[in-house]
């Protein structure tokens, strides 16, 4: 069966053209500009050209002038002396210059009435020729269009979306090979503040199309032993796993068609990260943060010539966070120039709507010492009780194309926000991304901003922490001992209690991707401002430091069979630069998964994930390792 199977798709592969394959790993805007350039550059047939009657009035006939001493999009151009042996051309030479277009007249010029005969006397010239063509500038380009008629590629088809690479900061690697088997080995998970050990037991399909995809799990945990009750309980099934509706929807992984930037995208997903427009108001925002609880969420993205729209819904089954960023380019469809026809306009609006205002407290009558404040209520499904509200987000967002060829492609942008009953936002930035390479293709992406805003207002407010810094904005210090005496607010409520002057800051992003076999990329903000908070308390009663910057790191290896790794660094709210790669404080969360498959059929991985669990004593978020051994066994194919 197998070999059936590799001699069928050996025969498939075969039948593709060479443009075809080439153009399979290659981001929305420099696809589109490899199949304008196809489209424009391809000369027909040298036999078909020969035919062509000189009678025949058509102003068709000025293409294959244009057509003939340009190179196919895969291709080094030639140079002039590579055209010398060449046989005369069959239109006149003195038509490859021609490039402006006649788009309201079918009568050809009398130039383009000579007949193809002429071009015979005159082959010396069709070598100097290629020297007046100039290569894909931006003001020939607009006019080819024109030429081609291809308007459903008109002008700029990547609208507002957001164009970072896909891996930056993800908590699990997809691999690019569709696989059935079973994982199974070793789990430590802390149930704070003991460790319990856990036999891991998780079947999984993932069979992945050209368009459509979808992965299916099941994760099992049996209990081995922990330090407070030993081996009792024994073979049990971890029951917090499995202890509400909403954890059932660990089951999928993904189902989704489409990738981020084409037309149409549909992701159902417990994994993604969603970003709205620029990041601005959402940026890498993370439902499943929590190892307690899982959420099944939706994206939902619609990219037109001229309209589109991009959404997210963080949980189907229960109160989301979700947001909505619809956009128009109002001149493409009456400009083929770059900058008019790339000018788009959105609106965002991004909103929680089940907000933590405060949480809920008990006292402790036999702990007051303990819980000054009283201790935060937690339900019996270790959920955290609170007063809520409907918080929203809203803002405006409009970027133009400077630069758009097959290599580069140059998007300034500017985009303002403000939140209910808070401050407003301003961020001024450039996205570079840049491609190279042709059998193996290579993705640099730089993002540059500037910010503005006010102190009760923050940048990117939906991020990878907010669903646990909406309960808790401040993460307890490891040498703070009596954290539980303090005062830990909300992110809403230390938001809205800054005041001040309005506050300057940058956000840089640098991403690097080699094809699908290497990626690394960081990211850092920071900006002024008051580091410590008006609400929150220490054990001590000091006022919480909080730092306004964060800074991500990582790096992946997606090798299909042989390895695959996946390394992930966050340092958030860091105070001071020279503390930035410091692993001992509470800050800073790691992500690294490694797996090593030597055959098709068996593999074995190690993992580290750090993530946040609720501590039932303290009513506090803390950051747990949870560390995974164990054998991957399953075919991929």
């Amino acid at each position: 069966m197998k070999n059936i199977a590799f001699i069928t798709f050996a025969v498939f592969v075969l039948s593709l053209s060479p443009e075809i394959l080439a153009q399979e790993e290659v981001p929305a805007w420099a696809r589109e500009s490899e199949q304008k350039t196809d489209t424009q550059q391809t000369p027909p047939p040298e036999e078909k050209a020969v035919e062509k009657k000189p009678e025949v009035q058509d102003s068709s006939t000025t293409q294959p002038a244009q057509q003939e001493n340009q190179q196919s999009p895969t291709q080094e151009p030639a140079p002039a002396w590579a055209n010398e042996p060449t046989p005369p051309p069959t239109n006149p030479p003195q038509q490859a210059p021609i490039v402006v277009p006649l788009p309201n007249s079918s009568e050809p010029s009398a130039e383009e009435a000579k007949p193809p005969v002429e071009a015979e006397q005159k082959p010396q010239q069709a070598a100097p020729e290629n020297k007046t063509v100039p290569q894909e500038d931006a003001t020939k380009k607009g006019q080819k269009d024109a030429l081609s008629g291809d308007k459903e590629k008109r002008g700029d088809t990547s609208g507002l979306i957001y164009e970072g690479r896909s891996s930056m900061g993800a908590s699990s690697i997809v691999g690019s090979k569709s696989h059935i088997g079973v994982m199974g080995g070793y789990l430590r998970l802390p149930e704070y503040p003991y460790d319990t050990h856990y036999l891991h037991i998780e079947p999984r399909v993932e069979l992945l199309w050209e368009k459509f995809a979808f992965s299916l799990q099941g994760p099992l945990n049996f209990k081995i032993y922990d330090a407070d009750t030993g081996t009792k309980g024994m073979w049990e099934l971890r029951t917090k796993d499995w202890d509400e509706p909403s954890d059932y929807a660990k089951i999928i992984r993904f189902i989704k068609y489409g990738r981020k930037d084409d037309r149409l995208y549909v992701n159902i997903t417990t994994l993604s990260s969603s970003t709205l427009g620029h990041g601005t108001i959402m940026r890498r925002y993370v439902p499943n943060v929590d190892v307690d609880h899982k959420k099944l969420g939706i994206q939902f993205d619609v990219n037109h010539d001229y309209i589109g729209f991009q959404s997210t819904v963080s949980d189907i089954l229960g109160p989301p966070v979700f947001g909505v960023m619809p956009f128009i380019r109002p001149l493409a469809p009456f400009s083929d120039n770059l900058l008019a026809s790339s000018l788009s306009i959105g609106f965002t609006f991004a909103a929680d709507t089940d907000a933590p205002i405060k949480l809920k407290r008990i006292d402790v009558p036999n702990y007051k010492f303990a819980f000054p404040n009283g201790k935060p209520y937690i339900n019996e499904q270790n959920r955290l009780q609170y007063d809520s509200t409907f918080l929203y987000i809203w803002g405006l967002d409009t970027h133009i194309k400077i630069v758009r060829t097959k290599y580069v492609d140059i998007k300034p942008y500017v985009d303002w926000s403000t939140m209910k009953d808070g401050g407003w936002g301003f961020t001024g930035g450039v996205l570079w991304r840049f491609a190279f390479g042709e059998s193996i293709r290579n993705f640099i992406t730089l993002r540059t901003d500037y910010r503005l805003f006010k102190p009760n207002y923050e940048p990117a407010y939906f991020d990878t922490f907010y669903e646990f810094q909406k309960y808790q904005y401040f993460m307890p210090s490891f040498s703070d001992y009596d954290y539980r005496k303090g005062y830990y607010p909300t992110k809403r409520e230390e938001i809205l209690s800054r005041t001040g002057d309005s506050r300057n800051g940058y956000y840089l992003e640098l991403g690097y991707e080699l094809s699908k076999y290497f990626a690394f990329g960081a990211s850092i903000e920071n900006a002024t401002g008051n580091l410590y908070s008006t609400l929150g308390k220490d054990g001590n009663q000091n006022p919480l430091k909080s730092g306004n910057g964060n800074f991500l790191f990582y790096v992946s290896l997606p090798l299909p069979y042989f390895l695959s790794a996946h390394f992930t660094y966050h340092k958030i709210a860091y105070t001071d630069m020279s503390n930035i790669f410091d692993f001992s404080e509470s800050n800073t969360i790691l992500l690294a998964t490694l797996k090593f498959r030597p055959i098709n059929l068996i593999g074995v991985y190690a993992s580290l994930q750090e993530s946040w669990q609720l501590d039932n004593w303290t009513g506090l978020y803390v950051i747990v390792p949870q560390v995974s051994l164990g054998i991957d066994l399953g075919y991929y194919f």
